[in-house]
């Protein structure tokens, strides 16, 4: 029995491990002349209340070389959006939240050099248990005229949220 119950815990764990070090998904889903959607998602061996707790705290995980400030640890989330410090004291709005669902939210604004560009960014953001693991899921979507005078935006993009995500998997992993 207790060989048996040891092969179980053997599996699991080598399962568990296999799960975490698999690479993020990402994927350029959608693109026409003015909008394009970017999905990435990972599995994670923490339980959910883990990855909601790290992923609530961004500045322990956001990577400095996507940040107006050039500090990742002045990235916020306040309940509101997602913000950050800036030196001069200045607060800047990336994300203003518009809906919560269970373990899910939407918002809506501008990240990285979309900032100031005139374009609608809505993010989506889901944190849910997957087989007694936790997967956790982000797909941007960008719309705006001036996407088709900047057609290297799509690769930006997705090369950022993999970059977050990847920073996130391994706060977790560290965890």
């Amino acid at each position: 029995m207790k060989k048996i119950s040891l092969l179980k815990k053997v599996a699991l764990t080598s399962t568990l491990l296999l799960v975490s070090s698999l690479p993020i998904q990402a994927e350029v889903t959608d693109m026409s002349d003015n909008s394009f959607t970017v999905k990435h998602s990972f599995i994670s061996h923490k339980d959910t209340s883990t990855a909601l707790h790290q992923f609530g705290h961004v500045g322990l995980w956001w990577t400095s070389e996507f940040t107006q400030s050039g500090k990742g640890q002045n990235m916020f989330f306040n309940g509101k959006g997602l913000y950050e410090n800036m030196p001069n004291g200045e607060v800047i709005t990336h994300l203003t939240k518009v809906e919560k669902g269970d373990n899910e939210w939407v918002w809506h604004g501008s990240l990285g050099k979309l900032k100031n560009e005139k374009v609608n960014g809505k993010m989506k953001v889901s944190i849910k248990e997957h087989h007694h693991c936790t997967r956790i899921s982000m797909e941007y979507t960008v719309k705006g005229e001036t996407l088709t005078e900047h057609q290297a935006w799509p690769k930006y993009i997705d090369n950022m949220l993999a970059v977050q995500m990847e920073s996130l998997k391994d706060s977790l992993n560290k965890r």
